[in-house]
């Protein structure tokens, strides 16, 4: 498992491939996290049904027997609770979960995708973001700060596993539909040699692919959030090339494991 610093109150991680929970064919949605000195029961425990969309939601702790409840987070309005029994139905098709509530652990699975989690220190709020490249160049990230009403200088970010620059190859219309978004294409893309290239002095354009820097994509939707720079932490661990401790869609194709990558207050 993968422990990220923050203040003690916050419990930040990745699970590694160690964590059952998050093994082909078995949903930590009713096993729980179980891995090192971490257990998070089901009931402490909220997983959207993720969908590659730009969705927020806020979720809470419900009921005396632990079950999770979740309300649609509408851009500008208050959360508000929904029954627990609307849980599953309210998180399909959502990306991004946050709470204030303590001891429940807010997450989002991944397989080369980006996790983003948040913490707010004046408001006592955390936020679990799934942030592949649809969810990237739909400002996801900057959806779910705003959804959280919380101030850039407030925040503390930890950019998680997932897929490098070096390993990320996109078509010509990925690169133009970050472009069209605004996103800074001289920070986050670069060409690499097509793997049936020669040697780099002789590529022409048409010998080379276009390469994305998720990690600084996202970055980049912090930095401009306000967040500063001191306050984000970049994890540097590419999902592809560490295959002994991750699980990687584009290495082992859509049917492997899941990260798991969560985020929860502890009682103060």
């Amino acid at each position: 498992m993968f422990k990220f610093k923050l203040p003690d109150n916050v419990l930040a991680f990745t699970t590694s491939r160690r964590c059952e929970g998050g093994t082909f064919g078995v949903d930590a949605r009713t096993l729980g996290i179980h891995e090192d000195d971490v257990c998070i029961p089901p009931a402490r425990l909220v997983i959207p049904r993720q969908t590659h969309s730009t969705k927020v939601s806020y979720v809470n702790a419900s009921s005396s027997a632990g079950a999770a409840s979740a309300a649609r987070q509408e851009e500008g309005a208050r959360p508000s609770s929904a029954p627990a029994t609307e849980a599953h139905e309210t998180l399909s098709g959502v990306d991004a979960v946050w709470t204030d509530t303590p001891e429940l652990c807010v997450a989002v699975k991944t397989a080369d995708c980006i996790p983003v989690l948040l913490y707010d220190q004046r408001q006592q709020r955390v936020a679990a973001i799934h942030a592949g490249w649809r969810g990237t160049v739909g400002h996801i990230v900057t959806r779910t700060i705003e959804a959280m009403q919380s101030c850039g200088a407030d925040l503390h970010a930890i950019i998680g596993p997932g897929i490098s620059l070096d390993a990320f190859e996109v078509g010509d219309e990925v690169y133009d539909a970050f472009s069209q978004a605004g996103f800074p294409m001289q920070r986050i893309a670069r060409r690499y040699p097509a793997p049936t290239s020669s040697e780099p002095c002789t590529m022409s354009l048409e010998s080379t692919k276009w390469h994305l820097d998720l990690w600084e994509a996202n970055r980049w939707l912090l930095l401009e959030s306000g967040i500063p720079a001191s306050h984000i932490q970049v994890s540097g661990i590419c999902t592809y090339s560490h295959l002994s401790q991750l699980y990687s869609a584009r290495q082992e194709t859509i049917h492997t494991g899941r990260n798991l990558n969560g985020i929860m207050l502890r009682p103060q």
